[in-house]
């Protein structure tokens, strides 16, 4: 799901809260903020389960410098 202006807006006001500073692997401090909500669904030993199955809306956030990734949670969020 991509998130729209507002959205965005309100997600980087709330990461500017949130967000470590510093990347933990190369210390670097610059972020590229994804703008699409993925899910992280639970796995099922390779199948594809629809229905009662837990799944997590997540952002992510890559380091521009190393390609470390930090996911958030959505709802968390806000």
């Amino acid at each position: 799901m991509k998130l729209n202006n507002k959205q965005k807006e309100l997600l980087v006001e709330k990461l500017k809260k949130t967000v470590p500073m510093q990347c933990y692997i190369c210390s670097s401090n610059k972020w590229m903020i994804n703008d699409t909500v993925f899910e992280i669904r639970e796995f099922h030993k390779g199948s594809i389960k629809v229905g009662k199955t837990d799944v997590i809306p997540i952002i992510s956030l890559t380091c521009s410098i190393c390609g470390n990734m930090i996911f958030l949670n959505a709802l968390n969020l806000g």
